[in-house]
This record gives C-alpha cells, sequence and structure tokens, in this order.
C-alpha cells in the first residue's frame, strides 16, 4: 500500500475518475450509435438465441445457433444467461436491434465496480481509477464491452471472479466462498478459459502472499462447486447437440479437439504466435508505446495481481493454444492483466509528476489522455472496427425479395451461426457446399422438411479488401458464389444470379 506521502492530491484523483468515467460514457455512445446507425455490433450465432427468446420465450436449456442443423435441435454451447437478458432488451425496445446491446452494457456496466475494487485493495482509489481507465481504453474491450453478444459478459464475469478471489482470500467466510463458488460456476459455462485465466491468478497470489490453509481450501470449494455445475451442463449440451440433423460443423471437444487446443504442428508453427501477436498489438494495446508501459508495470510489480492475471491468461493459451490464437475475441482474458499492468506504471509516473510546476503536470495530464485515446483509435482502426459493411444486409434484401417466407433455404457462406438467414427472416440450414444435395437420400429428407431453395454467397467485396492488404496476401482472390456448388447442382434450375450471390431451387 502506498504511503500517504505518495498518494495523489485529490484534484489528480478527481482527474484519473473522471477521465475513466469519460471512457465509459464513449464506450456506450459507440455501442449505441453503430445500433442507431443500423450497423449494431453483434455476433449472429448470439444474437440468433435472443431473437428467437424474444420471440418464443426463454428456454435455457435449449439456446438455437440459427441455420445449424435442419430439426431445430438444441446447439447449446454457454448457458445462454446472456441470451435471455439480451431477449427482454429487445421487446422492451419493440424488437430493435440496440435493446441487446443496451442489455450488454448494462451487465458489463455492472461488473466494473468488482474490477475498480480489486484494483483499489492494491494500491488506492486513484490506481483504481486508472485501471479501470486503461481497460476501457483497450480497443478490444472498447468495442466488444457494448457488443450483442456474450463476450463483454464473459469478461464482465471474469471480472466478478477476480474480485471474489482476492475478497475469500482477504476476508475467508461463507458469504465470500457462496459468491466466489456462484461467479466460478456461472464463469464456468459462459467461457471456461476465462475461469482458468482468473483460478490461475488466484492460486499465484495465494501463494506469493503466503495465505493461510483456510483461503487454499474455500477456493478449491469454490472449483469444486463450479465443476459440479459445468460437468453435467457440459453432459446435457454433448447430448442435445447429439439431436441435430445435418449438423452445420462439430462443435464438441470429442468430435474436434484439435480446433481447440491445436495439433502438435499447429503449436510448434512459430508463424501462429507471430499472426496472433499482432492480432494481440492491435486488440490490446493499439501501439506498441503501451507495451513498455505494460512490461515496465510487470517490471515494478512481478507479484501483483496484474502478473498474475497475465501468467494465468497465458498459461490457459497454452491449454487452449488454437481456440485463443485465432479468435480474436479471446483476447478479452488478457485485458484486466494489462489493464492493471499499465495502471502500476502510469501510477508509477504520476507519482513523480506531483513535483512537478503547474504546466507541467498539466502536459502530464495531456499525455495520459493521449495515451488512452490515440492508441485505442489505432487499434480500432486495426482491427476493422470502423468501417461497417453493409453487404450482409444487401445480400438479405436479395433473398427476401426472390423467396418466399414459407422457402426453407439452404445457405453456403451466409456467415457462422446463420447471419444471412437472421437478416433476411427466413428458416434455413447452413453448409459448406450444395453437395449435400448430391446424395438422393439426403436431399429427399431435406425436401421432405420442406427446404426448397439453395443460395451460395460470395465474399463481401470489404472483408476481401481487408484481407488483401495482410502481408503476404496482395494476390488473394475473393472467393466467389461458384466455388460452393458442386457438379450435380450447377444443373439446378436458377432464380436469381448475380457476381455476389446465386439462388436456385432444389431438384
Amino acid at each position: 500500500m502506498s504511503s500517504d506521502s505518495h498518494t495523489p492530491s485529490l484534484g489528480a484523483y478527481r482527474s484519473i475518475a473522471a477521465v475513466a468515467l469519460a471512457v465509459l460514457a464513449l464506450l456506450w455512445l459507440y455501442a449505441i450509435g453503430w445500433a442507431l446507425l443500423g450497423y449494431p455490433i453483434y455476433r449472429d450465432q448470439h444474437m440468433g438465441a435472443a431473437l428467437e427468446y424474444a420471440s418464443n420465450g426463454i428456454d435455457l436449456l435449449r439456446p438455437v445457433i440459427v441455420g445449424f442443423n435442419a430439426n431445430s435441435a438444441g446447439t447449446p454451447q454457454e448457458f445462454p444467461l446472456w441470451q435471455a437478458a439480451a431477449s427482454v432488451g429487445l421487446n422492451l425496445f419493440g424488437g430493435w436491434w440496440g435493446g441487446a446491446t443496451i442489455a450488454s452494457l448494462l451487465l458489463f456496466t455492472i461488473f466494473l465496480p468488482c474490477f475498480y475494487q480489486t484494483a483499489k485493495w492494491e494500491t488506492d482509489a486513484a490506481f483504481a481509477w486508472l485501471a479501470v481507465a486503461f481497460l476501457l481504453a483497450q480497443p478490444i474491450v472498447f468495442h466488444l464491452a457494448g457488443g450483442a453478444q456474450t463476450d463483454g459478459f464473459s469478461l464482465a464475469l471474469l471480472l466478478g471472479f477476480v474480485w471474489s478471489t482476492e475478497w475469500l482470500r482477504r476476508e475467508p467466510g461463507a458469504l465470500s466462498w457462496m459468491t466466489c463458488a456462484l461467479l466460478a460456476s456461472l464463469l464456468a459455462v459462459t467461457k471456461f478459459p476465462y475461469l482458468m485465466t482468473g483460478g490461475f491468478a488466484a492460486v499465484l497470489i495465494l501463494f506469493w502472499q503466503r495465505t493461510p490453509l483456510k483461503s487454499w481450501l474455500l477456493l478449491a470449494g469454490a472449483a469444486v462447486a463450479a465443476a459440479a455445475v459445468f460437468l453435467p451442463w457440459n453432459s446435457w449440451c454433448n447430448a442435445e447437440i447429439g439431436r441435430a440433423l445435418f449438423k452445420y460443423r462439430p462443435l464438441t471437444i470429442s468430435e474436434n479437439p484439435e480446433w481447440f487446443f491445436g495439433s502438435l504442428a499447429y503449436r510448434l508453427d512459430p508463424a501462429n504466435y507471430v499472426k496472433a501477436g499482432w492480432r494481440a498489438l492491435s486488440c490490446l494495446w493499439g501501439s506498441f508505446v503501451l507495451i513498455g508501459l505494460t512490461l515496465y508495470g510487470l517490471w515494478l510489480r512481478p507479484k501483483s495481481i496484474g502478473a498474475a492475471l497475465l501468467v494465468g491468461a497465458l498459461a490457459t493459451t497454452l491449454i487452449f493454444t488454437k481456440l485463443v490464437l485465432i479468435h480474436r475475441h479471446y483476447y478479452l482474458m488478457f485485458s484486466p492483466g494489462i489493464a492493471l499492468l499499465n495502471g502500476y506504471a502510469i501510477y508509477a509516473l504520476w507519482q513523480q509528476a506531483r513535483h512537478f510546476s503547474l504546466v507541467k503536470r498539466i502536459l502530464a495530464s495531456v499525455g495520459m489522455i493521449t495515451v488512452l485515446v490515440l492508441p485505442l483509435i489505432q487499434g480500432l482502426m486495426q482491427i476493422e472496427a470502423l468501417t461497417p459493411d453493409p453487404f450482409m444486409k444487401r445480400m438479405a434484401n436479395i433473398v427476401q425479395d426472390k423467396t418466399q417466407p414459407k422457402n426453407k433455404l439452404i445457405i453456403a457462406n451466409g456467415g457462422w451461426g446463420g447471419d444471412l438467414l437472421i437478416l433476411a427472416q427466413r428458416q434455413g440450414l447452413s453448409v459448406d457446399s450444395s453437395s449435400i444435395g448430391d446424395d438422393a437420400e439426403s436431399l429427399a429428407k431435406l425436401k421432405e422438411l420442406g427446404f426448397s431453395h439453395f443460395v451460395a454467397m460470395s465474399e463481401s467485396p470489404l472483408l476481401h479488401a481487408q484481407q488483401i492488404t495482410n502481408p503476404g496476401s496482395t494476390d488473394r482472390e475473393r472467393l466467389n458464389w461458384s466455388a460452393f456448388l458442386s457438379v450435380s447442382s450447377q444443373q439446378w434450375v436458377t432464380v436469381y444470379e448475380s457476381d455476389s450471390v446465386v439462388i436456385k431451387e432444389l431438384p
């Protein structure tokens, strides 16, 4: 704990708090603004379930991914608390997708005091506000915290879980244990790698602080409670997903372990880590300058909560290697640790600035705001967050115009979670190609289920343009819908054809 002689003045404390609250307000405006413009930040596999709940009622045991199978079987992955909350927001705002955005913002903001308190325990209130500001100003947090998807909620639960483990360590008792066990259980069935990140961090802190045996036993008890929730939920997920007919992709670890953990060849390929490092720079820092701050903070406080969280995230990545490295949203589990480490660095520099003249202190304040804002803007540009893509909406309008609401569609390249189906307000099945129709028995079954049309979509021109700007990708060709047609489907009657999309009738 810092001595009073090093504690920032009341004016400095208020300034830091004002900066953090201003960034939070901007985050709200950013997310709601995109929704008002008609381009809400969302992920189709989560938004589809929220829309289903809003229309047909909430069933926590049966979340769906639109188009993921032909018989509307449930496709549970995470426990659908966010989807349920988002459906309430959708209904409150008359179906406007911004209602789901507002639900995400509320869920995320509710847990920010947990992160504030965790940071305050380490130093003081001024540092806590500084850590909150650095958390909110990370490009990936700023972009996804208010997104209509589970990622911001997962980060919020991680913040709550880390706070609960610190509370349990400091004040071991029934209430702190029940809180920790509850948050651990929720995090386990929402985003299990995030629980591992917080769990590794908690164990490190217990070890570094030479904590009494009671706290170790209580933390272990919380882990047992989380396992008691996770294991039956995971078993239920596997059973429910197993009912799917014409399943789009393997979802479970047993079906596709390489997707989660990565093969040995993937783990040993240095190129995968170089690409991941570049993604992390864009998502978590936005600028090389902030990496220096993080390393300085790690040097200053090598046995801090920030350091423990960073180690926890790295350890989790070594387990779920491919899952983390190729999915940008999983980098959120690094965010709290990096925010704290950056905070340690700036806090130390701020203490030195107390002895500066008024002009220098003003310049230092401007410099801190610059360090927050410019990397944020740079990072948002690098992750293509500031360029909305109208392509999917335009294709959905075509599908709506060329098909009837009663038609059930087979869709190729329409989004992992049925994005085209959701926007076009059609029922359907997502596939990798039209080859599903080459088998006479499968085609007969699909027609029996009411499927009547096949739709294949080309790659978005904007997405292609963003891809060819990457090093070594200048010769990349835009993926055309023709790549999804088999020999037999080329003979099917064409209802509509353009450079971007083709619609055919099933024979």
